[in-house]
């Protein structure tokens, strides 16, 4: 049996957001992560965050899980270049030379994750091309 349009209208007064007590004012229950739009997806290449993880500095920024703190290595004498993946023949996002800092945020297998400072590429370095900064 179909309810009348006034019992519709009553049900969902019954599960609207109640009014706050007498004297309090209303909170913005939005807040800065709400779920009113889709998300715009960062440029991997350029932002150092996926799905699972991203730098401590976007903290605020992009909602993920988790938040590495970089810790800082030093690229060796033959420079490294830094790939879109962890993988064999993966595109290249950019090179670097010798003695430059590479920031680790996740290591997988022989490789690591992570940015080269604020500007630089970010991405896949093998980790024999990388030593722990003193």
């Amino acid at each position: 049996m179909a309810q009348s349009g006034a019992a519709n209208r009553q049900m969902s007064d019954q599960t609207a957001t109640p009014s706050p007590p007498a004297g309090e004012e209303r909170l913005d229950v939005m807040g800065p992560y709400s779920l009113d739009r889709a998300m715009t997806k960062p440029d991997p290449a350029r932002v150092a965050v996926r799905g699972d993880l991203a730098h401590i500095a976007l903290a605020g920024v992009h909602f993920v899980p988790h938040y590495a703190v970089p810790q800082p290595h030093v690229v060796g004498p033959s420079g490294a270049d830094v790939t879109a993946t962890s993988r064999a023949g993966a595109d290249l996002r950019g090179h670097l030379d010798a003695g430059a800092m590479f920031d680790v945020l996740d290591v997988e297998g022989d490789h690591a994750w992570g940015c080269a400072g604020e500007d630089g590429p970010i991405g896949w370095v093998a980790l024999d091309r990388l030593s722990l900064a003193v």
